[in-house]
């Protein structure tokens, strides 16, 4: 089940992000998003366990997907997918126009599936992660 997150889930949110990333975002910066009025994030619940969530930024007619991202015991089975779409159909109904993502380059399950929901390589920002250090590619997809 795909359903909006809330600060309830904040917690749940901390326990995906520090099995998915090696340079986690903390419980603060996820709490401050939530109540950031333009951003938007959803989270994956299989049984009673949460195992992903996605963040959205909607600013000025187009959105920046932040975050999306599944525990690694539940990936391979359409969770991100799902996400995506609640995304994009989230995003279409409040007349976004294109969406963006950063993906580090060597993510190719990231960057293939992307690619399945219409997003291309268009820029290469160097250095841009952390821990360990690599590129981020940045994708578009312009007709959502």
């Amino acid at each position: 089940m795909i359903r909006r997150m809330d600060e309830e889930d904040l917690l749940a949110a901390v326990a995906i992000e520090n099995a998915c990333f090696p340079d986690p975002w903390s419980g603060s910066v996820l709490e401050e998003g939530i109540k950031n009025p333009w951003n938007f994030f959803w989270i994956a619940i299989e049984g009673d366990e949460a195992v992903g969530y996605a963040a959205l930024c909607i600013v000025a007619g187009e959105g920046e997907i932040q975050r999306i991202c599944v525990t690694p015991q539940a990936r391979r089975r359409g969770i991100g997918g799902e996400l995506m779409a609640a995304m994009e159909e989230f995003a279409r109904q409040q007349g976004v126009t294109a969406l963006t993502l950063e993906v580090r380059e060597g993510n190719a399950a990231a960057r293939n599936l992307y690619k399945t929901w219409g997003f291309a390589d268009e820029a290469i920002r160097r250095d841009y992660y952390r821990n360990p250090k690599e590129n981020a590619v940045i994708m578009w997809n312009r007709r959502i």
